[in-house]
């Protein structure tokens, strides 16, 4: 009966799969450290279809994915564009008081900035952005770590044009807001990163 490969893909990486041949006993074959099948020769012994899975299992993480993970901060320094204020990033629970002003600080100058609110996410984790670039242009960012509810999807990052004077709401102009950073007035959102 003829041995079919069998397919695997890893539940941490996306896009990294990886095709296996299987065989009848499997022994540990200390010197190179895999496992080796008993193939033609007997126990330890390296064997072409040894090296075969040993190709294998190194073009598998070769073959990943290939797409840049998302990375909110670079995201947020290259919109802002060079010379632009780094607000600072707060944690999950603390305060916000020293970026809220220093975004209306900024806002108010005219001048581009960027900061990063952390947010507790429902399964993942979760960042707000905001920005103005050089040219007056604001936004606010959402990073999910995995927009699929736990299903290994990746992180992904939206956008989404904010408007308004000022363009943009913190705890400072609204105290009794639910998130840390909101448009003003919403416009047209957009995937920036991820899938």
């Amino acid at each position: 009966m003829p041995v079919e490969p069998v397919s695997a893909c890893s539940p941490l990486i996306p896009g990294l799969c990886w095709w296996i041949m299987p065989v009848a006993k499997p022994t540990r074959d200390v010197t190179m450290g895999f496992l080796v099948g008993e193939m033609i020769h007997g126990p330890g012994k390296v064997t072409v279809g040894t090296l075969g899975l040993m190709a294998m299992v190194v073009l598998s993480c070769a073959c990943g994915s290939s797409a840049p993970a998302c990375d909110l901060d670079a995201l947020l320094g290259s919109r802002a564009g060079a010379g632009a204020v780094d607000c600072g990033r707060a944690a999950i629970g603390a305060p916000t008081a020293a970026i809220d002003q220093c975004i209306a600080d900024q806002t108010a100058q005219g001048h581009a900035f960027y900061a990063r609110y952390d947010v507790q996410g429902i399964d993942s984790r979760a960042s707000l952005g905001a920005l103005a670039d050089g040219a007056g242009h604001v936004s606010v960012l959402l990073w999910d770590s995995d927009p699929s509810g736990g299903g290994n999807s990746g992180a992904r990052v939206t956008e989404t044009a904010c408007a308004g004077d000022p363009p943009l709401q913190t705890h400072l102009t609204q105290p009794d807001a639910l998130t840390a950073v909101s448009c003003t007035v919403a416009g047209a959102g957009s995937l920036a990163c991820g899938t």
